[in-house]
């Protein structure tokens, strides 16, 4: 779903419009009637179902594994550190 506000508007509610962009929420920046910029959430939407979640648990797994063939040993500590510096 995306929202269209004006220059005008956008200067008034900045603070909540990125607030509910960071929700999923597309918002259009017009001017003069005219889209001109949009402001879209910075992460993708969060995993919905199970069948996502086992997907990107299996594919987790295979890159670790890939590693491990190739020599390179990575931690779960390793892990759980770029999963973080991935959340905003």
């Amino acid at each position: 779903m995306s929202a269209s506000y004006g220059i005008f508007d956008l200067r008034r509610r900045i603070s909540e419009l990125v607030e509910r962009a960071a929700a999923g929420e597309e918002i259009v920046i017009t001017k003069r009637g005219l889209p001109m910029a949009r402001i879209v959430p910075m992460t993708p939407p969060r995993i919905t179902s199970a069948e996502e979640r086992e997907r990107i648990i299996r594919e987790m797994r295979e890159f670790r594994e890939g590693l491990a063939a190739r020599g390179v040993k990575v931690t779960q500590k390793e892990i759980k550190t770029w999963i973080n510096e991935g959340r905003p």
